[in-house]
């Protein structure tokens, strides 16, 4: 019968760990061009599928919901896209 021996190699790093780089804090602006565009995302699917529900229903469509499905999609992927430019731009700036 063998008995269970511990492995040979260590998890322990032989080199000292280095801190992580300081991460300045985002600006209040951008936390609001985020959370605005992925509000508008989420809102335009919501009313996508809404509209598909009272299609399926065949109830009165709204027009509002159909402006909203239409614009809000790629208005709140722009505004995302932006965040992440602008996010980019800074962190590189910080480099």
């Amino acid at each position: 019968m063998t008995t269970p021996t511990a492995p040979r190699h260590t998890t322990t790093p032989s080199a000292p760990l280095m801190a992580a780089p300081s991460v300045a804090p985002v600006p209040l602006g951008l936390q609001v061009l985020l959370w605005v565009g992925v509000v508008m995302t989420l809102a335009s699917f919501v009313a996508t599928v809404a509209l598909l529900v009272v299609y399926f229903v065949g109830t009165a469509q709204l027009p509002a919901l159909f402006w909203l499905a239409l614009f809000a999609f790629p208005i709140g992927f722009t505004l995302i896209l932006l965040y992440l430019v602008i996010a980019a731009l800074r962190r590189r700036r910080q480099a």
